[in-house]
């Protein structure tokens, strides 16, 4: 990954992107912002954020080091937000799917959340159920800016990186 970009995909420095969000001395504005900065907690293997941003209804078992050791096993590799939908005043839906490589194949978790702002404190809740899911295709596929991957296939050391840095996987991200 150039690590001059941020891990959300967003093209901005990840040191003013998702950074300041982690580190909480900006609040995100909106639900979106807050998935963002999560799936880049992921990335950089911050469980203290992941779990801070969880609402503690939802937390269920759940525990900051188990966020990080879930972080720490997985190689999160793009985001692509599909939608996001204010569902009222203090509640939205994020329509993502996130990609990883596990075992050198791609692949991609897709998901519908739901997200609380209380006193003005987005949460991260509870995956819903996505719309349509039975016209989903079989094979997902991730377009970068210069190439497209599918999901289940094995990446080729010789392949463009699917984190979207411009070089080869076998340097990047392998």
């Amino acid at each position: 990954m150039n690590k001059l970009s941020c891990y959300c995909g967003s093209k901005i420095a990840f040191s003013v992107c998702c950074l300041p969000v982690i580190e909480r001395t900006k609040k995100p504005e909106n639900a979106e912002q807050l998935m963002r900065s999560r799936f880049s907690a992921f990335c950089t293997h911050n469980g203290d954020y992941l779990f801070e941003t969880h609402h503690p209804q939802y937390r269920t078992g759940l525990t900051a080091a188990k966020l990080t050791l879930s972080a720490k096993q997985t190689q999160w590799i793009n985001l692509d937000v599909v939608s996001h939908n204010h569902l009222g005043e203090q509640e939205s839906s994020v329509h993502f799917k996130a990609w990883f490589i596990e075992g050198g194949i791609l692949r991609c978790m897709e998901e519908n959340s739901k997200f609380i702002s209380i006193d003005g404190q987005w949460f991260y809740c509870e995956p819903i159920a996505l719309v349509n899911n039975t016209s989903k295709p079989n094979l997902l596929q991730l377009t970068t800016s210069d190439h497209q991957l599918e999901e289940n296939k094995k990446i080729s050391r010789n392949a463009p990186c699917p984190c979207d840095s411009g070089q080869k996987y076998k340097r990047c991200c392998i």
